[in-house]
């Protein structure tokens, strides 16, 4: 019988976190950890807004190697993770924010308030884990993601042979509670905010829509935050306008689209329906560049148990490389092939602890650039032997960890 080979030599992975160091903006949420003896490899991103979204990322990538225990469900073990940060939430919250003593009462009380309302929305990460598992010719990996934290999986030719974006794939349609929905002029509705006309430059264009400044633009989604199905919070009684579908999205002017204040909907709006608004049908090609992302994002403990959290088998050859990348790290490159590429050309840089920096500013410049900087950190995991020909080029690619500054 073949003695079955620790996984500890097995893969090599390279794990990288680098907080953000420009735009005047003081980050370090990431996180990212490589288990060697589990061939765990776990990362999760802080939500910047949420308060102790770091402390939530922490735990998230802690826990990560219990989700994959032989014989339970990841998502019941994801419930464990879930309860715990609500537990962190709920005690933060009686604790309350200290609050400045000079401030007046009338002041004080406002900014109890704030905090209170700040605090319901604490403890929030997206995450990535992936449990790799060596067999004779193929990798098996078990995955689970929540939010816009990504795994990427590429062929020895750089081909991309799966991604938790779905990069370029099809709007899935929402489901069709409706054959149709009659809307009218002072209607309003509850939408989520997809993008802008940058961000689905086809909805724009399908539309009929032709302007200079397609950011003045929002694709939504008509929808109830709860269910998919459509909220009208308001209605007349005249004829319909038009036969609103509940796969169809709107393109809607800035001005027709009132943003909520309550930090659990910032990315819904309120939407007046009128002449100006467009409807367009689904499905619409999601972002085709990993540049342009959703306004929305799935959290880790909030949309546990919904279908944003999503729990994968896969098998891979055995050559396969895999990487799992934070929003920060993926959005400094246009494609995945792009990604791929930039890995071929500063692995060997990345196992020396002083050569990544000059790489690593480049990225940050080029983040800033395009949508400004944030953190990035990554995890690019390979088998040991996968294009080492030497003992040298083998050691090279053992587990380094860098925080970058």
């Amino acid at each position: 019988m073949t003695k079955r080979q620790p996984k500890q030599d097995l893969f090599s992975a390279i794990t990288l976190v680098s907080p953000a160091r420009m735009g005047g903006e003081s980050k370090d949420q990431d996180r990212a950890l490589w288990y060697t003896v589990h061939g765990v490899a776990a990362l999760s991103d802080g939500v910047s807004d949420s308060h102790c979204g770091a402390e939530a990322a922490q735990c998230a990538v802690d826990y990560a190697p219990a989700l994959f225990a032989r014989s339970v469900d990841p998502k019941a073990r994801l419930r464990t993770l879930a309860d715990l940060l609500y537990a962190k939430r709920r005690e933060a919250s009686r604790r309350g924010m200290l609050l400045p003593e000079s401030a007046s009462p009338a002041m004080r009380e406002l900014l109890h308030d704030a905090s209170q309302r700040a605090l319901e929305n604490s403890f929030q990460a997206t995450l990535v884990t992936a449990a790799f598992i060596p067999a004779d010719d193929r990798i098996d990996v078990n995955i689970v993601v929540v939010g816009d934290s990504a795994f990427f999986a590429f062929d020895h030719d750089g081909d991309t042979l799966l991604t938790t974006l779905d990069v370029g794939a099809p709007t899935p349609p929402i489901k069709e509670d409706y054959a149709a929905f009659p809307l009218r002029p002072g209607d309003e509705l509850i939408c989520r905010i997809l993008g802008d006309g940058n961000t689905y430059p086809h909805a724009l264009e399908q539309s009929g829509v032709r302007t200079k400044s397609p950011g003045k633009w929002l694709i939504c989604a008509p929808r109830d935050v709860c269910n998919g199905a459509i909220l009208r919070l308001r209605s007349t009684v005249r004829q319909p306008d038009v036969a609103l579908r509940t796969d169809d999205l709107l393109v809607v002017p800035h001005h027709l689209a009132e943003r909520f204040r309550e930090q659990s909907m910032r990315h819904f709006c309120r939407v007046r329906y009128s002449s100006g608004v467009r409807r367009v049908s689904a499905p619409i090609q999601v972002p085709a560049r990993l540049d342009q992302k959703s306004v929305f994002t799935a959290v880790v403990p909030d949309h546990i148990g919904t279908s944003q959290c999503r729990c994968l088998r896969e098998r891979f050859p055995a050559d396969t490389q895999f990487v799992l990348a934070s929003d920060g790290f993926y959005s400094a490159f246009t494609t995945p092939q792009e990604l791929w590429n930039w890995f071929q050309e500063h692995g060997s840089e990345l196992g020396d602890h002083e050569r990544p920096h000059a790489q690593l500013n480049d990225l940050h410049q080029r983040l800033q650039d395009r949508q400004g900087d944030d953190d990035m950190s990554f995890i690019w995991v390979r088998l040991a032997n996968a294009d080492a020909g030497t003992a040298e080029e083998d050691h090279l690619f053992k587990e380094i960890k860098h925080h970058a500054r």
